[in-house]
């Protein structure tokens, strides 16, 4: 008897796209290997509809991207199922997509990091934070999500920033 496989994909954040070209690929693999596939693009009711999605599901594989797939969001609503899943708990999903809170942890570990600092929008439109070059990103998205790299002699483009909320500067390296 093969094993009935909840495949997360698409979801909210801004890596929608991304997830579901990486879900795919899974979905072939785990097909080909005898697995049955359900596929699942969590939307804003996913904490209604998710526990219903899983009813004869044996396990998820959350291939999820950024923001309520890789926080600790959707590992808490499968924490609460009792469902095991592919990824990390809610707890290292959660300090993962905090970049700030995951630099104070390596700095703990000494691990070094380049230096950074916490801004705003207000922040930047006062002038550069950090000697440039350096590279500005939202605080609490995926890795590549929203990075603005800011050269000697470039102009401060700030657009598009505003929807991230919470922004760090890092030197470039």
């Amino acid at each position: 008897m093969s094993k009935n496989v909840l495949l997360l994909q698409g979801g909210l954040s801004a890596e929608r796209a991304v997830s579901f070209a990486s879900g795919k690929p899974v979905q072939n693999a785990l097909e080909s290997s005898g697995y049955r596939v359900v596929t699942f693009d969590p939307d804003w009711d996913v904490a209604q509809t998710l526990p219903l999605a899983l009813q004869g599901i044996d396990v998820v594989f959350n291939a999820l991207h950024g923001k309520w797939g890789e926080d600790g969001n959707i590992q808490g609503i499968l924490n609460f199922a009792k469902v095991p899943y592919t990824h990390s708990g809610v707890l290292a999903s959660s300090l993962a997509m905090d970049k700030p809170l995951s630099k104070t942890v390596f700095a703990a570990s000494g691990i070094p990091t380049v230096a950074d600092v916490s801004v705003t929008l207000a922040d930047l439109t006062q002038g550069d934070p950090l000697p440039r070059p350096y590279v500005i990103k939202p605080a609490q998205e995926g890795s590549s999500v929203g990075v603005k790299i800011i050269m000697p002699g470039d102009n401060l483009d700030l657009a598009g920033l505003d929807q991230y909320g919470a922004l760090m500067a890092e030197d470039f390296v």
